[in-house]
């Protein structure tokens, strides 16, 4: 049947299996069915119908499984196994039942701007080696 593409990673995000979908820079919160699927694929090699009804038929129905399998096939997640290196036209992600967001604010910068004040370990700072400026005499 088919086999996992390098287009898609799992991340466990406080207990929520995520989907990153490298082609489309999305990310998707996998439900019970794609979850088991994508980790079935994981798991095995290549997967063919009965293997999937043998691993994962009491927990979900054959419409279910087919559904979730041909998503995979059109985000180029999965591919048949026959014909692995045939390219493939992905299909553009136009809806997004979103229903959660996720933003990971971190607390540094990386771009190193020199005009920036951040106080990023990684940027780059020019300090002046010596004060500018002249000094005031007080009374």
């Amino acid at each position: 049947m088919g086999e996992l593409t390098h287009n898609a990673h799992r991340v466990d995000v406080d207990g929520h299996a995520m989907l990153m979908h490298v082609p489309s820079s999305s990310l998707f919160e996998l439900d019970p069915v794609s979850r088991d699927v994508y980790d079935l694929f994981h798991r095995t090699a290549a997967v063919d119908a009965e293997a999937m009804r043998a691993a994962l038929g009491a927990q979900h129905t054959p419409s279910d499984l087919s559904d979730c399998v041909q998503s995979f096939l059109n985000l180029d997640i999965l591919r048949d196994a026959a014909e692995p290196e045939v390219p493939r036209q992905i299909v553009k992600v136009e809806e997004i039942p979103l229903s959660t967001i996720i933003l990971n604010v971190n607390t540094g910068c990386n771009l190193a701007c020199t005009y920036c004040s951040s106080r990023s370990p990684r940027r780059a700072r020019r300090w002046p080696s010596k004060p500018r400026g002249r000094a005031l005499k007080c009374c």
